[in-house]
This record gives C-alpha cells, structure tokens and sequence, in this order.
C-alpha cells in the first residue's frame, strides 16, 4: 500500500488557515524524480509562420537535427518543435503545438525535452501532485509536462512554474485531469538556461493498482 500525505498552511489579514494534513492511501504508488535538460538561450531570428522558422542560439548549444524540443518565451511556450538541419548557431525549426511563435527577434530558450517512463492510470488515481523544484527556491522557471498513452496521444498537458507544487486531491472532489487511457510516458522541459542549477521533476501519487 502507498500513502501520501499532503498538507498546507494560508494566512493573511491576521488570521491563519492550518487544517490538518490529508492522507490518502491505496495500492499503488505514484512517485517520479528525474532532472530536466538545461535549456538554451538565443533569439527567433526568422519567423515563417506560427510554427516555423529559425532560431540563433548561442555557440556550443548541442541541439542536434532531428531533436523534440521546445520553445520558451515571455509569456508562451510551442511544444514538441522538430529541429531541421542545424548549421552552427542557426536552428531551423517546424510543426510545433501550442502558442503561436511571437515575432522575429524575440528573445527565447530552447530546451530538448525529456522523455521519461511513469505509469498512472488516472481513472482510478485518488491524488497527484507535481512540482519542478530547483536548488534556488526564488525562481520561478516556467516549464512544461506532457503526459501520453502508450499510442503517444496526450492525456493531460500541465504548465508549471517552478518551486510551486500543483495538487489534486481527487478522492477530496478536485477536478482530474489525468483521465482517459492509462498514462505511459512524460515529455517534459523547463524554460532557464542557467547552467549552474539542477532542474528536478518530482511527481508523487497514489492509484489502485488492481481497479
């Protein structure tokens, strides 16, 4: 059996909200911890269309033809972009999801997403929790994960930023948004190029592993 116990604590105006933590248990245990890739930094230098065009990324970047990556800016991000031929900073880049590319010269990072292995059957899930934390606890990094099947249709697309936990207690009426067939698989990013900090996925959850 696995548990997970979540709690937390609101005040404001004087006054303080601690109730006491919830547990629930079942099962079948959730749990994922992996490190994210680094992003890359760099500028839209073309823009062809919605999901085409060209980035100039900085010398020594390591996006190599035919990556998934995807793309970050000031208020947008267009996932699962398939790299073209690479010809040293230049970065040609096509069929993205999600916004629309902003205009050319925009500032942005490139991060190549992770692929990563985790089973969740999200009908029978009583709670999930997900959060990207990093060794500096003040940022606040946008990132991006994707859950699929096993016929890589996505089940559920999350946007977080980092060091803030998103929770949902469903077996407590939140709303699931992991439903449909079971989850696989994660293809997950995150929006800082500082080479210096560890970007930590964590996802912890409990299922009935025999519905």
């Amino acid at each position: 059996m696995g548990t997970v116990t979540h709690g937390q604590s609101i005040s404001g105006g004087g006054i303080t909200i601690q109730p006491l933590p919830i547990q629930r248990t079942n099962s079948g245990t959730i749990a994922l911890e992996d490190t994210l890739n680094t992003a890359k930094a760099g500028t839209l230098s073309t823009r062809t269309d919605n999901n085409t065009g060209t980035l100039t990324l900085g010398s020594g970047h390591g996006i190599t033809d035919g990556q998934i990556i995807d793309v970050y800016w000031s208020g947008g991000v267009q996932r699962t972009v398939t790299v073209g031929t690479v010809s040293g900073t230049s970065v040609p880049i096509d069929g993205g999801i999600g916004d629309n590319l902003p205009i050319a010269t925009t500032a942005i990072t490139a991060c190549v997403q992770k692929a990563i292995n985790l089973a969740i059957d999200g009908d029978n899930a009583d709670i999930v929790a997900v959060i990207l934390e990093t060794n500096d606890k003040s940022l606040r990094t946008a990132a991006n994960v994707q859950f699929l099947d096993s016929a890589a249709d996505v089940i559920a697309e999350i946007d977080l930023v980092a060091n803030v936990p998103q929770v949902w207690d469903i077996e407590g009426g939140s709303s699931n948004p992991f439903t449909g067939d079971p989850i696989t698989n994660l293809k997950a990013s995150q929006a800082n190029s500082t080479t210096t900090e560890t970007y930590t996925l964590k996802i912890v959850g409990v299922q009935d592993a025999s519905p």
